[in-house]
């Protein structure tokens, strides 16, 4: 299965979006989905 997302983002625009969505929200896990 390929993940559209993660080919399209560099692993850095996704970690900086991550650290980015736990600084707003500390008690939840970051996840990136997209739709069908």
């Amino acid at each position: 299965m390929k993940f559209q997302y993660k080919e399209d983002h560099p692993f850095e625009y996704r970690k900086k979006e991550g650290e980015k969505i736990r600084k707003k929200y500390p008690d939840r896990v970051p996840l990136a989905s997209s739709t069908s």
